[in-house]
């Protein structure tokens, strides 16, 4: 498969899993989770597919970060991801 058809497929990929968010946010939020819980579930489930799906096609190598943008890292995850979901679900 082409780099380009590669590009295809997971955009095609990541926007059924955004446009699905909404439906398990909601069914998280009725069986009683709170804002808070509904972020963490989401977060660490995206953030576990995520480690094996780049295990699985990068190996370890892709997970090297140099270390003045790890903090940074952590920071915009936090922020763009954490704070969203949050305010999404409220």
């Amino acid at each position: 498969m082409s780099e380009t058809n590669k590009g295809y497929l997971y955009l095609l990929i990541s926007g059924a899993f955004w446009g699905s968010a909404g439906v398990f946010l909601a069914l998280l939020s009725n069986r009683g989770l709170n804002a808070l819980q509904v972020a963490f579930f989401n977060l660490g489930s995206a953030a576990l597919f995520l480690f094996c799906f780049n295990l699985v096609t990068g190996g370890v190598s892709c997970f090297k970060i140099p270390k003045k943008a790890l903090l940074r890292l952590v920071f915009t995850g936090f922020v763009s991801e954490f704070l969203y979901d949050i305010f999404y679900i409220n």
